[in-house]
Order: structure tokens, then sequence, then C-alpha cells
């Protein structure tokens, strides 16, 4: 799937090119052979049933052991995208040795030796290698987001079932109702959205993001509204979950939240309600598998199917991300600015009445990436999500008793089976020639994964990036539109106190509930203002955004 497959047009010396590690991977390469028995010779296949090649765990059809026929690891979305974690299909790799599903995940790449980097210059062979992920998650998660804003989506023959756009040149001023039946183009979409027309829609949503109100509605929203680059000053998204909590039950709720959608031929209550929470790969017309058993076992459903997950997998994954959450807060080196210069150098970190640092994710990037530390290299290989996957899958040896929530370890029976480690990427056939020259993996270490509990226990197994095998990027296309590291909305109680001339004094305590407006408090900047702008005005600076007091009550002395 990379876009450019041939070294020279890599920035690579086209002279150097060896067995993949120097050049283009030789798997874009087109070598014409004499089979010597057959093409049996070249290309494995099960010659006595059907002749199909095999791919998966294995290339035969053989015992226990059984390739499969197809395996779904992209797909092509024919509706517009809710969540950045969706961009996980986008295959922003320009070289083919870049991962797939760059966007949501955030492994350590063996490409470079310092893990507190995200690039690094390879002065022999004259070529930049770069952490995709990485740099990529932290371009997207923390500056943009998907509103939903787009058109209906008509079913059509031509291919079969494939959604269509509505036609973007249809009169957005259709007179109203409009049915369930009819299309809406964008231009109407949004004219209904803010309330420019009144059409009857009965239960459709107004974006395709159904989080999503305006603060306003009329015509000025209207126009804010169609402009990407100030949609979001008038926009709220409805109930952020902010990612720093260290709540069991509420990311239990949050992870929920993916319950009792259908999916294929599964309805919300398949196949029992309290296994039906979904996180597919990509979504799959017609009939699909959830993903069972081992990946060496003779089924398809680890290659073709998606992963499903009880209400006690929800549970044990919530309590794991927790966990995760508080080792990681405790960390102070994170990002390339940590290491910056003595201004911006980790410094201890630590909030009042704790007797150790605690600092939250100050942003998704952050909360998403892995951490660019050398000491800790189970945050260093992996983003929180998926640490936390590896921890409920490896229960301490504290808690023996606890078993695995079969996330990831089910794959290779608790993680026996298909394990890839440095070794390897070191093998005799990876040696460099000549010797001196760079190796083709300047830190194959980085090939493994860890999480806390075993830090120096490799997790990394061959089927990873199966369809079957629950990843970060997995949840992220899910939830990932619900995510926030800060909140907008705060609960306060106040009090306050004043004496009369006669010395008597009246005291009160009230609850507000307050929420932050994208709005300045002072409104000679615009909202999407910049704060570096020459003109910015100086109480903006000092006070920022406006809030608004949503409700307010008294409370009574056996409430406080």
């Amino acid at each position: 799937m990379a876009p450019v497959t041939r070294a020279d047009g890599a920035g690579r010396f086209d002279n150097v090119e060896g067995h993949g590690y120097a050049g283009a991977s030789p798997s874009y390469r087109l070598n014409v052979s004499t089979p010597y028995n057959g093409w049996q010779d070249l290309i494995q296949a099960d010659t006595v049933l059907t002749g199909d090649t095999f791919g998966g765990y294995a290339n035969v059809k053989s015992g226990t052991l059984v390739g499969s026929l197809s395996s779904i690891h992209t797909e092509i979305p024919l509706v517009a995208p809710t969540s950045l974690g969706q961009y996980a299909h986008a295959n922003f790799g320009m070289r083919d040795q870049q991962p797939l599903l760059c966007i949501g995940n955030s492994f350590s790449t063996p490409l470079i030796l310092d893990e507190t980097k995200t690039y690094e210059t390879n002065t022999l062979k004259n070529w930049t290698d770069y952490d995709a992920s990485y740099l990529l998650n932290n371009a997207l998660w923390d500056g943009f987001y998907l509103s939903g804003a787009a058109p209906d989506m008509k079913v059509t023959n031509t291919p079969a079932i494939a959604p269509q756009p509505s036609d973007p040149t249809e009169s957005p001023l259709k007179a109203s109702p409009y049915t369930s039946a009819e299309k809406r183009n964008l231009a109407r979409v949004l004219d209904d959205f803010c309330g420019i027309t009144d059409p009857d829609l009965g239960n459709l949503p107004l974006l395709s993001n159904p989080r999503f109100r305006l603060i306003a509605s009329g015509q000025p929203a209207r126009s804010a509204v169609g402009d990407y680059k100030r949609s979001a000053t008038v926009l709220l998204n409805d109930g952020a979950f902010n990612v720093n909590s260290t709540s069991v039950e509420a990311w239990t709720a949050f992870l929920g939240s993916a319950k009792k959608l259908a999916y294929a031929q599964y309805g919300s209550g398949l196949p029992t309600a309290t296994s039906n929470a979904r996180f597919p790969r990509a979504q799959k017309p017609g009939t699909t598998t959830i993903a069972t058993g081992a990946m060496d076992e003779i089924n398809q459903s680890n290659w073709q199917g998606f992963c499903n997950l009880s209400d006690d997998q929800i549970k044990a994954l919530a309590k794991a991300i927790v966990k995760e959450n508080k080792s990681r807060f405790q960390i102070l080196s994170r990002t390339e600015r940590d290491y910056s210069g003595a201004i911006n150098a980790p410094s201890n970190r630590q909030f009042r009445g704790l007797s150790k640092a605690a600092t939250p994710y100050l942003g998704l990037a952050e909360f998403i990436n892995r951490f660019l530390i050398n000491s800790t290299p189970w945050a260093s290989h992996g983003g929180a999500l998926q640490a936390a996957i590896y921890r409920v899958d490896n229960p301490p040896a504290t808690t023996p008793l606890t078993p695995s929530a079969g996330l990831t370890d089910r794959l290779t029976k608790s993680y026996t089976l298909g394990m890839i480690s440095k070794a390897n990427l070191q093998d005799a056939n990876s040696i460099p020639s000549p010797p001196t020259a760079n190796p083709p993996f300047v830190n194959p270490t980085n090939i493994e994964s860890y999480e806390e509990n075993s830090p120096t226990t490799n997790r990394t197994h061959a089927a990873m990036g199966a369809p079957g095998n629950l990843l970060q990027s997995d949840l992220l296309q899910s939830l990932g539109c619900a995510m926030a590291t800060r909140s907008d909305t705060f609960l306060l109680r106040v009090y306050g106190e004043a004496s009369s001339i006669e010395g008597a004094i009246g005291k009160n305590w009230i609850e507000a509930v307050v929420q932050r407006l994208p709005e300045f408090i002072d409104p000679a900047d615009a909202p999407e203002t910049p704060l570096s702008s020459p003109t910015f005005s100086v109480t903006n600076k000092s006070l920022g955004r406006r809030f608004k007091i949503i409700s307010y009550r008294p409370l009574k002395p056996d409430e406080i």
C-alpha cells in the first residue's frame, strides 16, 4: 500500500539496495524465475482442495495450521468519519517500511536507536528515519476534530449496496417536509442543523456525529458551522469523556457505550446481552464472525471476524486503564519538549497535598502516544490503552486467581504461540553486507511490547495485526470522538457571608454548574482568534474564555 516503492523515490540511493534493509522492500519487486518443481515452490497453496493461496498465521492448510482465504485489515470509508481514530485506515506512510494503522497506535519503531527521539538521521545511508505514528498522532489529536457535517447518503445498486452522497447541486431550499427516504445535500443538512429550515426529519440525526450541539441558531451560526476554520466556535461536544479519569465505574460506562450496536448479522442484543460491545477493525457488509480461539486453530474468525467484548472484559479493561493512568501520571518525561532545555526539562510536578508527582495527560496526543523515555520500557513501547490491554491479559503475581481477559493473549495461548522478539530481526539473513554498514534495524528491541507488571517480558506476537486482535486504534475508532483531556463543565460550591450594622452575620452555601464557552471575555476578539495575534486583547490574555452559569441552588446544612 506504500505510494513509494522505489528506493530513489523514497530519497534513497538505489545503488545500495540490498535485501530489503537498505532500500525498497523485496515485497515490491518482480523476480522472474524458473520453478524447480512447479509454481508451488514459489507460492504455497492448497493444491488438493481449491488451489487458493492462504495467508494469516499459515500459508498452507495442513493439520491444525490453517491459513485464511481473506483478511481485511483496512477499509475505504463510505460514510463521513466521526472520530480521528477512523483515520487509522488512511495510508499516510510514504515508504513501505513504515507501519500500517499509523494513527491511533504508537508502537516504538526499530528504525530509531534512541527511544527518546521521533526521528534519527542515518548518516551512512544519507536518509532520515522517523516514528510516523508518533508524529501523526502528535499533529492530529489536539488540533483537529470531526463534526460529522456531511450530506446524507443514499443506497444505489452500482456497485451493490454502495452508499453515494446526495446531489451537491440540489437546491438547499427544497420545500419541507423532507421524508426519511429523501437525502439532503450538505447545504441543507447545515440549514436544518442551524434552524434555518424546519423539516420533519423524524429521528434522523442532523449531523453524522450526534454529540455536537449548537451554542446558538440562525444565520450567524450557519455561517460559522459551514466554515471549517470557524465551526468549533459555535459547536459544543455533548458529554465528552475525560481520559484522565481514575474512576473504574466511569471507564466501564465509557467503554460500555460500544454495547448494543447492531453489526453485520448481529442485532443489538446478540450474541447475548452481556457480550455485545463491538470494536470492529473494518465495517464488513453481509455476515461475519466474532473472533475466538488462538491464531493456529482451525477457524478463520481471527482473520476475517471482529473483536467483541463481554461485560466482564469491559470491566477488567476499565480497571487496567485506571491502573495504567495512575502509573503514567508519575512519569514526567513524555514528549520531545521535556528534552528541549533547562526551561522545559522535567521537574517535580507535584500537586499540593500529594507525596509524589501525579501529572495528568496534558493532551490527547500524550494519552495516545508512547512516552519518549528509556527508563520505563512499557511506557516507551506503546500508548496507554495498548499497555492496558497487555496489563489486563497478564494479572500480577499478587492476584494469581485473576483470570486473563483474553484481549490479545488469547491468540497466543498465554503468550506462548507465535511470539516475535528482537531475535527475529537479528537472524543470519539480516546481517548487513559489508559488516561495517548500519544494521537493518538499529534498535531491534523496539519490536517488543511490554506492560508494567512484566517490564521485560515481550508481548508482541504474529497475530497483532489480525482484525480479531484488539488494538488501541480499535478502541479509538469507536470512542475517539468523545475523548478529551479536560472538562469544560464544572460543579462549584461557594460560601459567602456578610455582617449587618448590628453585628449579625448572614452566611450561605450555593452550588453552581458553570460551563466554559468558545467566546472570549472581551468580545473584541473573535473566538477563533489565535493568542499569538498582535491585536489580541490584554483582558483575554489574562481571563481567557467566558464562563456561563448553567444552574445554581442553595445548599442545606446537611448537604455541606
